[in-house]
């Protein structure tokens, strides 16, 4: 950043000084003066992506729909992405909810390809891993998914066939609810209670057995073997550990995640597959593309690394609380770290989108975005805001100093 943009940022703080704020919030405005954004984490930096995200979809906006098609935007590459964000990002995760949107509830437009699916594949495609793991993302029939992705890895033993069996897998697989998974602060003794009591009233079990997960576990186990470097199956280990109450393990695997260069979900590759198929099956190309999205399902998984954040994030101020700040800081670490590789690793709006909210929730202990109403556009894409200490800064500074609580908003922290 340049320093005439400094001075700016220092400007803009001065005056808000005089504004009534309190000590610690003029404190820190002050310190992220003379630190600046770092621009690979700006709001600036989405603004070429969403001019030009909305010159593409004011064109598509142009073109005919046929009648097998959403509604107009509805069914746009990037309207389905940001809906599924969206939902990826709810404030507090509906145990159980995931499914809901994806194999019962999927679009009516959509159902009788899905139910050709296995089928046409069997028949024109036997040995076509791709169209074997779209087949099996689309069908409705979980049973089908298991046969086909299954027949997928048995063919090929890529990543992404083992991405897709996976999910399945996990689809079928039990639900939990915990505290941790819920994103509540330990230190708000009344928050907690509430969390509690909401989770004993969902008749959400709060532990999984091993029998429940062994499936799950084994599936992770060799897709981990496939792709060493890939953090998203440790990242799903993680959720299930934690719902075995095996915490000390999880945070391990955790923290090995946060280490790791690639998180990759093989999201986009489900949605090439899918569209593959679809057009395949007689849809047409924009069609195909535009409903890929609409059934590649694997959102689903990609909601688990958002809870494994939630985790992180609780288990470390836990271990604040009792007197262990080298785990408390590696966990809130690993978190941040894990946000980052996605967005670098994110081949999808959503995959970045989510990345970019992992990393948030790892460094909220230290630093939270609040809206200041100085700078930018109200209530729009550049909202204003500013960087503040948060509720932990001050035992993050006691840890590791004051220069790394600075280099940590931008980028530039290397744990």
């Amino acid at each position: 950043m340049s320093d005439s943009m400094d001075e700016e940022i220092k400007k803009a703080v001065s005056d808000a000084a005089g504004e009534s704020r309190s000590a610690v919030r003029e404190r820190a405005l002050a310190r992220m003066a003379a630190v600046g954004p770092r621009p690979s984490g700006s709001r600036l930096r989405w603004l070429p992506t969403i001019l030009g995200a909305a010159l593409v979809v004011a064109a598509l906006g142009l073109l005919p729909y046929s009648a097998s098609a959403p509604p107009p935007g509805m069914g746009s590459a990037l309207a389905a992405q940001q809906a599924m964000a969206a939902e990826v990002l709810g404030e507090r995760p509906e145990e159980g909810a995931e499914r809901k949107a994806t194999r019962e509830n999927l679009p009516e437009w959509l159902r009788g390809y899905a139910e050709r699916a296995p089928d046409f594949v069997r028949e024109h495609y036997p040995d076509d891993p791709q169209m074997l793991i779209a087949a099996g993302l689309l069908t409705r029939d979980l049973d089908e998914a298991m046969a086909l992705t299954k027949a997928a890895v048995e063919k090929s033993g890529t990543g992404a066939a083992w991405a897709a069996y996976s999910a399945v897998v996990m689809e079928m697989g039990p639900a939990y609810a915990r505290p941790g998974t819920w994103g509540v602060d330990p230190t708000d003794a009344e928050a907690l209670a509430e969390a509690k009591s909401d989770i004993a009233d969902s008749g959400v079990p709060g532990s999984l057995s091993l029998e429940d997960v062994a499936a799950v576990l084994a599936a992770l186990k060799q897709w981990q073997a496939a792709e060493p470097a890939n953090a998203t199956p440790v990242a799903f280990e993680v959720y299930y550990l934690y719902g075995l109450h095996r915490d000390r393990e999880a945070l391990e695997r955790w923290q090995e995640a946060g280490r790791l260069p690639d998180v990759d979900s093989h999201y986009q590759a489900a949605i090439t597959a899918t569209a593959r198929l679809l057009e395949s099956m007689g849809m047409s190309p924009w069609d195909a593309i535009s409903n890929s999205y609409n059934s590649a399902w694997l959102i689903d998984a990609v909601s688990k690394a958002r809870h494994c954040a939630r985790i992180g994030v609780y288990e470390g101020r836990l271990a604040e609380m009792q007197g262990r700040p080298e785990d408390a800081l590696a966990c809130w670490l690993a978190t941040i770290e894990f946000g980052r590789h996605m967005q670098q690793s994110a081949d999808t709006l959503m995959e970045c989108l989510v990345g970019i909210a992992i990393e948030g929730i790892g460094g909220s202990p230290i630093w939270r975005w609040q809206s200041d109403r100085i700078t930018g556009i109200p209530d729009g894409p550049l909202q204003g805001g500013r960087l503040f200490h948060g509720k932990h800064h001050d035992f993050f500074v006691a840890q590791m100093g004051e220069a790394a609580s600075e280099a940590c908003p931008t980028g530039s922290f290397d744990p």
